[in-house]
């Protein structure tokens, strides 16, 4: 699922690229604009969640999609058997492109990893790619501290603002702690 989700980002990184090879063509303001980012990320992920096979049924919930749902993550993909019973979360996200302070940012990588899911999706943004590198250094810390009960896969995405594009990191955590 990871491989998915991260083609699934380059696709939008090469729509943002086009855009702003545009913009700077035209002078029009074309531009991968931050509220843009979060609402076309969240619909590429509901788009292309639809394609994963399951025993029962597959729904996706996005955080804003409705005026009266609240949900705990930006994106969740929850499956159902088929009497409509939740059995698992398949897939969530945290999505902060505003450019937050580090502790925003390290608030979002808890949620993250405290999350009941399969896949973990946290995705970012820096101006240059050694920000990516500092914080992905912090979650790492963070991950041999935290006492992993699941298994999962995490990937960090980061869009870089001076270059336009996307840069992953990826991790399958194993279980570390088992309660006595």
């Amino acid at each position: 699922m990871l491989s998915e989700i991260q083609n699934w980002l380059k696709q939008l990184e090469s729509r943002a690229r086009l855009l702003n090879m545009l913009t700077k063509e035209n002078n029009k303001g074309l531009t991968w604009l931050r509220t843009n980012q979060h609402k076309s990320i969240k619909e590429k992920l509901k788009k292309g969640s639809e394609q994963f096979s399951s025993q029962g049924r597959l729904l996706s919930h996005a955080s804003g999609e409705n005026s009266f749902e609240k949900w705990p993550y930006d994106f969740t993909l929850q499956e159902s058997d088929q009497e409509n019973q939740l059995i698992g979360i398949r897939l969530i996200a945290e999505i902060d492109l505003s450019g937050s302070s580090e502790n925003c940012l390290l608030h979002d990588f808890y949620k993250i990893l405290q999350a009941d899911a399969d896949v973990k999706l946290l995705v970012i943004q820096k101006e240059f790619k050694e920000g990516f590198i500092t914080a992905t250094n912090e979650y790492e810390k963070t991950m041999k501290a935290y006492k992993h009960k699941l298994k999962s896969e995490i990937l960090l995405a980061c869009w870089i603002t001076s270059e336009d594009r996307f840069a992953f990191k990826r991790y399958s955590i194993d279980i570390s702690y088992a309660p006595q």
